[in-house]
């Protein structure tokens, strides 16, 4: 029974995601890849024009690969990330 009890403690933690100067928070798992959270952020601010060229951003600018884990990607609760257009994506 115990091993069970400590299964469900999987760590969530808060971020705020910003698009177009609005925040709205979302709740991430340490194993979850950045494209996981990327698509959760396009389904709260949806429906977005051309979801498929929005990227997600950390507050120095930097463009977050969508291959990364939220740990490697270095997003850590009460982060600010910014969800809009990528720069590399599209045509």
């Amino acid at each position: 029974m115990e091993a069970v009890e400590e299964v469900k403690v999987e760590k969530k933690f808060e971020v705020k995601v910003i698009y177009n100067g609005v925040d709205k928070k979302l709740e991430l798992q340490h194993g979850e890849t950045v494209k996981q959270v990327l698509d959760q952020a396009i389904q709260i601010f949806g429906p977005l024009p051309q979801p498929h060229l929005m990227a997600l951003f950390n507050e120095a600018g930097t463009e977050l690969s969508d291959a990364l884990t939220v740990d490697q990607a270095g997003i850590k609760a009460k982060d600010r990330l910014l969800l809009r257009p990528s720069a590399v994506k599209g045509g």
